[in-house]
């Protein structure tokens, strides 16, 4: 077993699995590349061919688990329990045990066991930290953070997003980066500032199209969009979107363009009509949410700029009136005046949305973020 080799598997974008698999590696790194990459493609033919041909052959007991883990996800035979079994039986040392921990929290996530989901995420963070796979590790920090949104709807999480946006910075990660982007557009989405959310989304395509082109996280982001581009009501853009999710081999894909389409023909007051029925369509967790927030009829708030400007200035953190006013109004006008502004623009945002901007120890922030997650700030 070749650590080194293995750390840069783990954290290898699409394209440099695909060369990875091609230099002078061990044999079952080279499977490992290989199944990562199918599995990321959405090509499960190829990837059920591996797992078959890796389970039958002498590879290692971490080779064939991760390959089953991997296999199984993307034919949704989920079978936890007994990957969780096999996992507990590799001793912590064994630097394979933080890659198969986040794939059976991903699986947690699907089985919609969000709190175990985010304990095995936690597990699979530390042990990837100590074992200096640190974009993985962070990546693991990330969807820990992301599942938390499930067990409490209603908090918002822009510094934690933002925190993971500084550590992709300071790690010269563009993945986690454009992760953390995507999020923070689902955020800006939910408390209607969408004009932010299409900013962010921007950027988030933009960078898993450098290093994470036709990945999952590619196609959500790119339906995030087409959503957004429903909310202000540009169906022709967001319909030239949707033909391309329909093209991609992602089941998920495939489910959040359903999911748009059926938004699309609400919008326009139309009966829509598809000769696929939604029973046999297995949608991602984010947007298996909005088809049930879109059938209790349940729509994120419409802010205007100067609300949109003030959620955006919140998300990074806590900040005091004086820099709060500065930033949305400047300093050319009389500050007493422009105080008067500020307290009227916080009772029109308080009306709309459905948490609070909080005034604490002289400083306003939005109320309901979580800002400490199981150690969060050592890494």
């Amino acid at each position: 077993m070749n650590a080194d080799e293995l750390r840069q598997i783990f954290e290898a974008s699409m394209s440099e699995l695909f060369d990875l698999s091609h230099t002078e590696i061990s044999r079952e790194s080279e499977l490992y590349c290989q199944v990562k990459y199918s599995y990321k493609q959405g090509d499960t033919k190829k990837l059920n061919d591996l797992n078959l041909y890796i389970q039958k052959e002498n590879f290692s007991n971490e080779l064939k688990l991760i390959t089953k883990i991997r296999a199984g996800l993307k034919n949704k035979k989920l079978e936890i329990k007994k990957w969780i079994g096999e996992v507990q039986k590799f001793d912590d040392n064994n630097i394979w045990k933080g890659e198969i921990l986040f794939s059976i929290g991903y699986a947690l996530h699907l089985e919609k066991k969000y709190y175990d989901s985010n304990k095995v995420y936690i597990k699979s963070y530390k042990l990837l930290m100590a074992h200096n796979c640190i974009e993985k590790g962070l990546m693991a920090l990330h969807n820990a953070i992301s599942v938390i949104a499930n067990l409490y709807p209603d908090k918002r999480q822009f510094a934690d997003f933002h925190y993971l946006l500084q550590k992709a910075t300071d790690y010269k990660s563009v993945k986690l980066a454009a992760l953390a982007n995507l999020n923070l557009s689902i955020e800006y989405q939910k408390t209607g500032a969408t004009l932010m959310a299409l900013e962010r989304i921007d950027l988030a395509i933009k960078g898993f199209e450098e290093v994470e082109m036709e990945s999952t996280q590619y196609y959500l982001a790119l339906a995030q969009k087409a959503d957004l581009l429903v909310d202000i009501e540009k169906f022709s853009s967001a319909l030239l979107i949707l033909e391309k999710l329909a093209t991609s081999s992602h089941d998920f894909a495939k489910s959040s363009a359903y999911t748009i389409k059926e938004k699309i023909q609400k919008k326009q007051n139309a009966q829509y009509r598809q000769e696929k029925t939604a029973t046999n369509i297995h949608f991602s967790p984010t947007f298996e949410q909005r088809r049930l927030n879109e059938k209790r009829n349940k729509k994120p708030p419409k802010l205007g700029k100067m609300e949109s400007r003030l959620v955006d200035f919140l998300s990074s953190g806590p900040k005091d009136k004086m820099s709060i006013i500065k930033h949305l109004y400047g300093e050319d006008i009389d500050y007493f005046s422009l105080e008067g502004r500020f307290k009227s623009l916080l009772v029109r945002i308080r009306k709309k949305l459905p948490y609070s901007i909080v005034f604490h120890d002289g400083e306003y922030s939005i109320e309901g973020e979580i800002k400490e997650l199981e150690d969060k700030k050592t890494s």
